[in-house]
């Protein structure tokens, strides 16, 4: 029985010796080397200028910066995509994308047991097409001059394009876009003018770009009935008219004359060209011979407008320029007095004389002379109008006179 006890005792003993060894080992006392530092890795992760690369179609390269560690490498996943390193700056290359998808990998970026991915995105590029099927591909749109009404004439069509959202961005005032999904309609102002005229628009997807050119029809001349081109005919010349234009043109010492009889020659010869034009006495603007107006260097007169109403007001001749150039003199005045005649045309009605004038008078769409750009402003209608009954009517009279 005694023997049995100390058994039994020993072995309560041994417990209790195990239970006090895991309650150290729980509150750290059997751990004292947990006091010592720890080690930790310095080069803790790979950084990157950038994470993804967008690519155009055509052969390119980009830069990214490497940074956090010493040395590194880069693998390409994909045998279009080529990669340079020198340091710390990676350049990927890639190769010309001859296909109408996009596409996409990756490179690894590896320095020991760190690694890290690039992800690299090439779009083909942009294909403009005159079909919703996408089976006429298009670089240049040919549109109509004009409609009946005074509406832009319009042209739709479709773009093959990935990336980020489409735009269609025109690159001349008289065309402007709407976009709608893949839909591009394009809007052309009537051409005013008795030229074709040529703009364009860029399509993008945020990373391709093309752009298309726009030929815009000019205005064909017999399709403006009622009245010729020029108007009135000039073949039906007053006396009085020859008379106030030989004491001008005809006279050798017109350069010589004072600016005060220069002025009252002048007026005569406003008002007779007021006359034959149609015009009423409510109709009539003061001509003004006079070096006070703000000229350009080289012109030779300028017709002012109500900036509200857009009824003329003053011709203005600039006395620099006319008082030795008798000729160009008389065709400036023939040349603004046929602008005024425009301006009260409104009353006819129906006629595609009137559409154009009226049309290219409008605030916005007459554009002002640009001495780098002259074309633009001589092309257009009123312009073309103008300078043509001029000449022509110069003309008669020269002929008449001689």
């Amino acid at each position: 029985m005694k023997k049995n006890n100390k058994s039994t005792l020993r072995r309560i003993i041994a417990t209790l010796g195990l239970v006090l060894m895991l309650s150290l080992s729980l509150t750290g006392l059997t751990q004292p080397a947990r006091a010592l530092p720890s080690i930790v890795n310095a080069a803790a992760s790979i950084g990157l200028s950038s994470n993804d690369l967008y690519f155009n179609h055509f052969s390119t390269s980009t830069t990214v910066t490497v940074s956090g560690v010493s040395s590194y490498t880069a693998t390409p996943r994909a045998s279009w995509i080529h990669t340079s390193i020198s340091g710390n700056k990676l350049t990927i290359y890639v190769d010309y994308l001859d296909s109408t998808s996009t596409r996409t990998s990756s490179i690894s970026i590896t320095s020991g047991s760190l690694f890290r991915t690039i992800s690299v995105t090439q779009y083909p590029r942009v294909e403009v097409f005159e079909d919703s099927s996408r089976t006429r591909l298009v670089n240049t749109i040919t549109v109509r001059g004009v409609q009946t009404k005074i509406n832009p004439v319009s042209t739709t069509v479709y773009v093959r394009s990935t990336g980020k959202t489409l735009t269609a961005t025109p690159n001349n005032p008289w065309l402007r876009t709407e976009v709608s999904g893949n839909k591009v309609t394009i809007f052309a102002n009537p051409n005013t003018s008795l030229s074709e005229r040529r703009g364009s628009v860029t399509f993008s997807n945020g990373y391709e770009t093309k752009q298309v050119t726009i030929i815009q029809q000019k205005i064909v001349p017999d399709k403006i009935t009622t009245y010729p081109y020029m108007g009135p005919t000039v073949f039906s010349l007053t006396n009085s008219l020859k008379s106030a234009y030989k004491k001008i043109e005809f006279d050798s010492n017109w350069s010589k004359k004072t600016i005060a009889d220069q002025k009252a020659l002048i007026k005569t010869l406003g008002e007779e060209i007021r006359k034959y034009l149609g015009l009423s006495d409510s109709q009539k603007v003061t001509v003004y011979y006079t070096s006070d107006f703000p000229f350009d260097k080289d012109e030779f007169g300028y017709l002012k407008y109500d900036d509200e109403t857009g009824k003329p007001l003053a011709i203005y001749l600039n006395p620099a320029k006319c008082k030795t150039d008798a000729e160009n003199l008389v065709i400036t005045l023939f040349h603004e007095y046929r602008h005024v005649w425009q301006a009260r045309i409104s009353k006819y009605d129906g006629t595609m004389f009137q559409y154009l004038v009226e049309y290219n008078r409008r605030a916005g769409v007459y554009i002002q002379y640009d001495p780098d750009h002259p074309k633009n402003y001589e092309d257009q209608f009123i312009e073309k109008d103008a300078e043509t009954y001029a000449q022509k009517l110069r003309s008669a009279l020269y002929n008449a006179c001689k």
